[in-house]
């Protein structure tokens, strides 16, 4: 995970086209995830905590960076060509898609912005599925073998705060001192 670290930092500060960016970061976090997978297929957890602890901090790391890349992705392709004005009221739009998910899901960052652990049964083990049902916007990985209720949520969650900085990012570029 740490060399994936170190790919990802070394992208993002990357002098990369803004398309390139984000293109290159899906196909290493593609990589890292099937890497994950076959490991998890070759071996299963010793433990409960050792499960919960895969799907709540290892797996939503590579699988933020995905989500994350493709918001990305999908933010340049989808960016009006012409006018600052157009732009802008563009991003001023994804915030608003930003701030919606997080007014919908307030209960769950509440829970694991507080580092709770009283629901990591029910949210990060594979037994503590009762439906496995996910927002349709956020199934860019959806295999009941190597997923949890939660993890892909939770995954979610920390790329839109990845995605913040980079919305603002634009805005400043676009109208300095916006953001």
């Amino acid at each position: 995970m740490s060399t994936f670290s170190q790919k990802v930092e070394d992208l993002i500060k990357s002098e990369d086209s803004d398309l390139k960016k984000p293109e290159c970061g899906i196909n290493l976090c593609i990589k890292i995830l099937s890497r994950l997978q076959k490991l998890l297929d070759r071996e299963d957890f010793e433990d409960s905590q050792q499960e919960i602890n895969f799907f709540k901090n290892i797996k939503p790391y590579p699988m933020s960076y995905l989500i994350y890349f493709t918001e990305v992705r999908s933010c340049e392709l989808l960016l009006p060509k012409a006018g600052n004005s157009n732009k802008i009221r563009f991003l001023k739009k994804e915030i608003k898609k930003i701030n919606k998910f997080f007014s919908t899901n307030n209960g769950f960052v509440h829970y694991m912005e507080h580092n709770h652990s009283y629901l990591d049964h029910q949210f990060f083990s594979r037994q503590g599925q009762v439906d496995f049902s996910l927002s349709p916007s956020i199934n860019y990985y959806e295999n009941p073998e190597f997923s949890t209720s939660h993890d892909m949520l939770w995954a979610k969650v920390q790329a839109v705060y990845r995605y913040i900085h980079y919305i603002r990012e634009q805005l400043e570029r676009l109208e300095p001192g916006s953001s």
